[in-house]
């Protein structure tokens, strides 16, 4: 397109414009209410995605230690845990700080003065990288010897992956459908 050509298209748009301003008015009006629409829909689908992304993070792993196992012993499992798939990260706790831990949570400690730090297992807290896997996560810890038990919660895991699912979905179809 020459030069002049362009020059003339521009002129004749701003003409238009104030020609027929009520048009004009309506239409950019129009479109700020959908990019207004739209923009806000999208930061609160983002903000939603974000906040079950970080409880996500929230979810973790507990697995107890044989009780029979010394501290040393269960603190060597540590390159264990850490070498399971789907294992962000494994924080050993001891019996004391498993103890200390729960003291803290409920409070009174005038009520925890008769329990001794035997009644507690050692431990390590895991977080996963991906909670969509913590049952195959959980199936595999259970394979590591000196792990009693696993305490995953799987049904609050699964709740959160069909929260984000459904979320996703609802976003997906109201971007292109609006």
């Amino acid at each position: 397109m020459r030069l002049n050509k362009l020059g003339y298209l521009m002129s004749e748009g701003f003409k238009s414009v104030f020609t027929h301003g009520f048009m004009s008015f309506a239409s950019v009006t129009i479109i700020m209410a959908c990019l207004i629409i739209m923009g806000s829909f999208s930061l609160l689908a983002m903000n939603i995605d974000t906040l079950i992304e970080e409880l996500e993070k929230d979810n973790e792993i507990i697995a107890f230690i044989d009780e029979t196992m010394d501290e040393e012993d269960a603190r060597a499992l540590q390159s264990q845990m850490d070498a399971t798939p789907n294992v962000a990260s494994a924080v050993f706790m001891s019996r004391e700080e498993a103890m200390q831990n729960f003291v803290d949570r409920y409070g009174d400690i005038s009520m925890f003065e008769g329990i001794e730090t035997d009644v507690f297992r050692h431990r390590y807290v895991i977080s996963l990288d991906d909670i969509t896997l913590m049952q195959q996560t959980q199936n595999d810890l259970y394979k590591i010897y000196g792990v009693d038990k696993v305490n995953a919660r799987l049904e609050i895991a699964q709740g959160f992956v069909t929260v984000r699912n459904i979320v996703s979905a609802i976003s997906l179809v109201w971007l292109l459908f609006w």
